[in-house]
């Protein structure tokens, strides 16, 4: 990455952050008591790892019109095989009460000891409808991406793709229940877990969790997720330069789960391009679970602290993260 590229990544990650905290502490002395009794939605599911993977951002209060939305998030996760900084940019709009359309474009910057890469992910579109049931609200999500980002760096797959997933969640009191199933050609992060590697293969995607508000601002959750490969499946190791950092997951025997030996997925890098991958099913299987504090000090505000575990790969991560609706901070209208 040359230090043109460098200084433009830098100066966006300041700004994001810059706007998302600064938004936050405005909006917090200017609403003087206005955010919602259930900062995460009307059935609580705004924060939980199942809706964090979708665009769900329904308009407030009762008398709803078509709404523009402008969402910012930052991400930033550990563990021993390096950190990797995410930046989430998405703008949609509602065109009716239960349908939203948004288009979006991340930014990774992965690191260790041995380097760094940073740049532009695969910019990526959605289709959202919110449906209304006896047990719950469904969301049904259409989401693709086109192959923006670095491949060689594993900051793509380098292939257009596709999930469609529905999520159901459901909220007594101050206990709120999720769940979600889905199907995709590539295995997406979620708000607990920035994953070390890029995928491209047909695979199943299963959640289910539940979370707990004890106060009107602050949510504590878990949930547990399993990851079904079907076919051929090709990986891609993020981190340009960083040998094998993330050999435990690629290849080169740093893997720490199950005493898998020689390295998890077997791949190679030569320093100069992320590390790839193709194999069978089991090249990319995974489960685990995850817990996280969720505190939102406004309606449109979410800070998040996360811990989650891969029991197939016995890689545990940390995390941090913070999601804002920066059009309804800016509008004050939540």
């Amino acid at each position: 990455m040359n230090q043109k590229n460098n200084y433009l990544y830098q100066l966006l990650r300041l700004t994001s952050f810059f706007l998302l905290v600064s938004g936050c502490i405005w909006a917090q002395n200017q609403s003087s008591g206005a955010a919602s009794a259930n900062p995460t939605g009307s059935n609580g599911d705004a924060s939980t790892p199942a809706a964090s993977t979708q665009i769900n951002n329904q308009p407030a209060g009762s008398g709803w019109r078509q709404q523009f939305f402008w969402l910012e998030g930052a991400q930033f996760s550990s563990n021993h095989y390096g950190q990797i900084w995410l930046i989430n940019n998405a703008v949609g709009f509602h065109l009716t009460k239960r349908f939203s359309v948004a288009v979006g474009l991340p930014f990774y910057n992965v690191s260790s000891s041995q380097g760094s890469v940073h740049g532009l992910g695969d910019v990526f579109g959605e289709l959202e409808l919110l449906t209304v049931l006896p047990l719950g609200q469904l969301t049904t999500s259409l989401t693709v991406t086109a192959p923006t980002g670095n491949k060689s760096a594993g900051l793509s797959s380098g292939h257009a793709t596709v999930d469609f997933t529905n999520g159901l969640t459901h909220r007594w009191g101050a206990v709120g229940l999720f769940g979600s199933a889905g199907i995709a050609d590539s295995i997406a992060n979620t708000a607990y877990f920035v994953r070390p590697v890029s995928s491209y293969g047909w695979v199943g995607h299963f959640e289910a969790g539940g979370e707990l508000f004890p106060h009107s601002h602050i949510g504590l959750g878990a949930a547990a997720y399993d990851i079904l490969p079907v076919g051929s499946q090709t990986v891609y190791q993020r981190g340009n330069g960083m040998g094998n950092v993330l050999g435990g997951l690629t290849g080169g025997g740093m893997g720490s789960g199950g005493g898998m030996g020689g390295g998890m997925l077997g791949g190679s890098s030569n320093g100069k391009s992320g590390a790839k991958s193709t194999g069978n099913s089991s090249l990319d299987r995974d489960n685990g679970g995850a817990v996280w504090l969720d505190v939102s000090p406004v309606r449109p505000v979410n800070l998040e602290i996360s811990y989650s575990r891969s029991v197939h790969y016995g890689l545990n991560t940390f995390a941090v993260s913070i999601n804002s609706n920066l059009w309804q901070l800016l509008t004050r209208n939540y």
